[in-house]
């Protein structure tokens, strides 16, 4: 039976990968015996932030696939993360819940946190629906442990290359029925720090002299170069095979990354900073009907990851969290979205608010006046300039502030119900020091209201 060839770069060859999936599997999986049943690809690129792909105004040619996949398919131009972290974002996309409410984070105070066994996730929905679900993540803040795993049949979280994870999951093809629905997940910290691409990518951006080569930021946009590259292989793989006829496939990121930038001397994603490189992600959509094609200009966020794509493949289910379907025909237009960096890791506590066209930032860190500002995000979408506006200012902060009022009392009377503890394994202790996590931080305080 004829193979398909394995994609890895050559930087990879060398490692021990599994066969590719045959011809014969990835067409079975194209061709539903119902032609109701969609499948679901879902690839989550943690750290990919919006404004360092060329589909959101990038100059470097990071992401040339991802521009043209997004031009065939749908796009949220703005799309806005509720927290700056990978734990809690994931977990708003699997139940939509707002990481406020159900405040599972990472902490050395409760480095044991997970979600709670009652709290139901896309992946049990979809299981409980018929869908064979599979997931190949990178562990750390994904590991199994804080509840990503339930409702997989399988979930790997090892730390391998993005193009091994492909191949993984096209080989998994192989082991479904014709026909049969399936949810395969697919995330990498491909992006994430310590930033080292293979060659060629980790040399393929260099910055002009007059920056003074800034090194990080270089790699990172060389990662992206390199997620892009084989994003491209997998899709064309999927094609011939007709699995994107009955398939819908979601590319997300979960937050940002800051690079020493808005006066923040931070490289990284831990510091109390909701800039829109810390909040607007990527979300693209490709869908086998051709109704889902084009630009969503209007606020939308991760909180409605979950209901929308439940209406993406033709399901009535909804979950009962803060998250809608936001390409309903009733959703509204006019939605804020909040964002909140209240890790107990974080020494003060910032909150960010888009509404309508502007981005309010507020820190209760009195060193941090750089975490302040009003921005008009469509004419300004780098947020180089801090308008002067006090009754914008106002009416969003009263916005922000009733946002918070109306959720207190259910987070109160709910989150004891969705928050769980138990140790963490060696390894999971092992892969959140390897990315950074466990490294000595200011002891955290619980986070204040907003002003």
């Amino acid at each position: 039976m004829p193979q398909f060839r394995l994609f890895l770069l050559a930087a990879f060859c060398a490692a021990a990968v599994p066969a590719a999936a045959s011809s014969a599997a990835v067409e079975a999986a194209g061709a539903a015996a119902n032609p109701a049943a969609l499948s679901l690809i879902w690839i989550s690129l943690d750290t990919v932030r919006a404004d360092h792909l060329q589909l959101y105004g990038y100059e470097r040619e990071t992401s040339p696939f991802l521009a043209d996949l997004a031009q065939r398919g749908l796009y949220f131009e703005w799309a806005i993360s509720p927290q700056n972290s990978t734990l809690p974002t994931h977990l708003t996309q699997f139940t939509g819940i707002h990481p406020y409410l159900h405040g599972v984070m990472h902490s050395k105070r409760n480095p044991g946190i997970r979600l709670a066994d009652s709290v139901r996730t896309l992946p049990e929905l979809l299981t409980d629906a018929g869908f064979r679900s599979r997931a190949w993540t990178d562990g750390g803040k994904m590991a199994r442990h804080y509840g990503f795993a339930r409702g997989f049949e399988t979930y790997s979280e090892q730390r391998q290359p993005f193009a091994m994870k492909l191949n993984l999951a096209l080989a998994a093809l192989d082991q479904l029925e014709p026909g049969e629905p399936f949810f395969f997940f697919i995330h990498t910290y491909e992006a994430h720090a310590p930033y080292l691409p293979p060659p060629p990518y980790r040399d393929w951006f260099q910055a002009p002299a007059d920056t003074g080569g800034h090194v990080p930021m270089n790699r990172y946009d060389g990662s992206l170069r390199l997620i892009d590259d084989q994003l491209r292989r997998l899709i064309a793989t999927l094609k011939r095979g007709g699995v994107l006829d009955r398939a819908v496939l979601v590319i997300t990121g979960d937050h940002g990354e800051n690079f020493n930038e808005y006066g923040i001397n931070h490289i990284g994603h831990g510091a109390e900073n909701l800039h829109q490189n810390l909040t607007r992600v990527p979300w693209i959509v490709l869908h086998p009907n051709e109704r889902y094609r084009g630009r969503v200009s209007k606020l939308v966020g991760l909180v409605d990851f979950a209901n929308t794509t439940l209406a993406l493949l033709g399901l009535e289910e909804r979950f009962a969290g803060q998250g809608i379907d936001v390409l309903a025909a009733d959703a509204p237009s006019d939605r804020a979205y909040v964002s909140w960096t209240g890790s107990p890791n974080s020494p003060g506590c910032a909150w960010s608010i888009y509404s309508g066209d502007f981005h309010l930032l507020r820190c209760d860190d009195p060193a941090g006046p750089e975490r302040n500002g009003l921005f008009h995000f469509r004419r300004d979408p780098l947020e180089r300039s801090a308008l002067d506006e006090p009754q914008i200012v106002a009416d969003l902060d009263r916005q922000l502030t009733t946002w918070r009022d109306d959720l207190e009392p259910e987070r109160a009377r709910l989150q004891p119900s969705l928050i769980d503890y138990a140790p963490l394994d060696r390894d999971t202790t092992e892969a959140l020091r390897a990315l950074g996590y466990l490294e000595e931080k200011p002891e955290p305080k619980e986070p204040d209201p907003p002003p």
